[in-house]
Parts: C-alpha cells; sequence; structure tokens
C-alpha cells in the first residue's frame, strides 16, 4: 500500500493543529484545563480486538504531522499523542521553531516522562510516541527510512510499528506497507 500526501493538504492540517496545541499549550501554563475531566474517572474494559482498533485510530489520526514535516523538512521530531477515556485525541510535544531543542534522544526520554506523569490521572486509553527513524532492512542489508511509532493501551497492549517512506525529488512522500512488530513502550503503568 502505497500513499501519497501533497503538501498543500498538510500545510492547512498543519496550521489547524498548531494552532490547537499553542492554544493547549498556553492554557495547560496558566494551569487551566483545556476540557475538565473529573479526576477519578474509570477506564471501561475493551477486548483485544477493540484496544488494537484505538491504537490503529490513535496512529491514523496523529500520523499526518510526521507526513507534514517529512514533506517541509524532510525529516521531524519526536512527539506523542495520547487517547483520552473520552477517545479524545491530543498531540504532546516540543514546539517546531525552539532555539536550543534538545536531542531526538532527549526528547523521547522527556515524552516518556510526561506520559508517565500524564498516565498516572488514569485519564487516558492510549499513547504512541512517533520517531523519524533509519532501519536496516533485513531483505537487502540497506538503510530505510520510516516513521517508528510505539504504542499502548491499558488494555494492555503494547505495539510498534515502522512506516517506510519515501520521499520523491518533487516533494511527495509515499508512505510503503507498514510492518507491525511486539511493543516496547511501558508509560501506562500497566502490564
Amino acid at each position: 500500500m502505497i500513499i501519497i500526501m501533497k503538501k498543500s493538504y498538510f500545510w492547512i492540517l498543519g496550521v489547524t493543529l498548531y494552532l490547537l496545541l499553542v492554544m493547549d499549550m498556553a492554557w495547560a501554563e496558566e494551569g487551566r484545563d483545556v476540557k475538565a475531566t473529573p479526576a477519578a474517572v474509570s477506564i471501561a474494559p475493551v477486548t483485544e480486538i477493540e484496544a488494537r482498533a484505538e491504537l490503529q485510530r490513535l496512529m491514523d489520526s496523529s500520523i499526518f504531522i510526521a507526513s507534514q514535516q517529512l514533506l517541509e523538512e524532510g525529516t521531524f521530531y519526536p512527539y506523542a499523542a495520547v487517547m483520552e477515556v473520552s477517545g479524545d485525541i491530543k498531540l504532546v510535544g516540543v514546539p517546531a521553531k525552539q532555539d536550543d531543542k534538545p536531542t531526538p534522544r532527549q526528547t523521547i526520554k522527556a515524552l516518556k516522562m510526561a506520559l508517565e506523569q500524564l498516565a498516572a490521572k488514569k485519564q487516558y486509553r492510549a499513547v504512541a510516541i512517533f520517531v523519524d527513524f533509519v532501519a536496516i532492512r533485513k531483505d537487502t542489508g540497506g538503510k530505510q527510512a520510516g516513521i517508528r511509532i510505539e504504542l499502548e493501551h491499558r488494555f494492555p497492549d503494547q505495539l510498534a510499528v515502522f512506516l517506510p517512506y519515501y520521499v520523491s525529488p518533487d516533494g511527495d512522500v509515499s508512505l510503503l506497507t507498514p510492518q507491525y512488530m511486539p511493543g516496547t513502550l511501558h508509560v501506562l503503568g500497566v502490564n
């Protein structure tokens, strides 16, 4: 399966999402909740199939940021996404135009710590971390650029996805067939 994305589509989505993220971050700094949620929220149990469907929705709803940055910059900075108990999806990340950005490894570590703190509130069904990644292909031994996504659900369920991509000379990004494997993300405090 190949998905080709055009720059204009992701620019519009990116601007919209950026504005939402800036508002959420500003409200969080002011101590305001973007959405009032009771402190003790019970999370209804789900089946393995429902958990996988929610992980897929979280990934599908959040992948466009990586795609947009690949179109504009040729790479992207690590970021995370969370699915609230309500099913709403929010993004967590480092502002794009930050002068003293930490390294990607430092960012991943910080994202995991932030997700652990958010997960302590027990208001999240699932979390994901998105990273620009280069893998060594088993078939050719060559390098393959891709998006590595680590997902975790309260079910409990962990899943890792490697989504290879190709950026054409005219700037279009082609997402190739994803590869699924057991995940290693453990921030929700479940086993």
